[in-house]
């Protein structure tokens, strides 16, 4: 509870979060891993693959015209036997793609479920937050009520003290909700690793 406090204390909860997987880090380092697969795929094809190349040579060093001759033709090249090595690499690659897709797929499907969890805490923190707060205004209009008919000798101390009893259970559990409001806040920031999305942090002075 100490910790919470400070944390509130320091830093301000945002209200309507939006988690997004834009600009996040997970995203970042799968799109560089993505590049830097097909990158290597691009390396690999390119070494499996003939090249060509245009030549000409002349048969003195004369300028051109009349003496000289000019033969054009066109270098071949094959690619260099590895045994297959190139061929199964861009498989393996391409392997390796399907993986990162599904992990990008994945990471957004676990940040989606984290909105969903999230908005409907909100739903439910919204209605009992309101719940709770009536159920404290009826139990001080209560026991203000109390109060003049004990004074007036019309009610037993005991009432009073159970009604009072009554009003600190619904702040006890109005100040458990807030504990859980910021819990469920903060644990979306294990969905996303965006610290500056659940709380100001960003913005919080030293």
């Amino acid at each position: 509870m100490q910790a919470l406090s400070e944390l509130k204390a320091n830093f301000e909860v945002k209200d309507n979060i939006k988690l997004s997987t834009d600009g996040t880090y997970q995203i970042t380092l799968l799109n560089l891993n993505k590049l830097q697969l097909q990158t290597q795929i691009k390396l690999q094809d390119a070494a499996n693959s003939f090249t060509t190349s245009w030549h000409t040579t002349a048969s003195s060093p004369k300028s051109r015209g009349a003496g000289s001759t000019i033969f054009a033709g066109i270098t071949m090249g094959l690619p260099i036997k590895d045994g297959g090595k190139a061929k199964a690499s861009i498989v393996a690659l391409n392997k390796e793609l399907e993986v990162n897709a599904l992990d990008v797929s994945s990471y957004k499907e676990k940040v989606s479920l984290a909105q969903q969890g999230l908005d409907n805490f909100e739903a439910f923190h919204e209605k009992q937050s309101s719940l709770l707060n009536e159920r404290m205004r009826i139990s001080k209009d209560r026991i203000d009520e109390l109060e003049l008919k004990l004074k007036a000798g019309r009610v037993d101390v005991s009432i009073l003290a159970k009604e009072i009893l009554t009003l600190a259970r619904a702040e006890i559990a109005i100040e458990r909700l807030k504990h859980d409001h910021v819990t469920q806040r903060l644990s979306a920031l294990a969905a996303t690793g965006q610290t500056c999305q659940v709380v100001n942090l960003c913005d919080a002075k030293e």
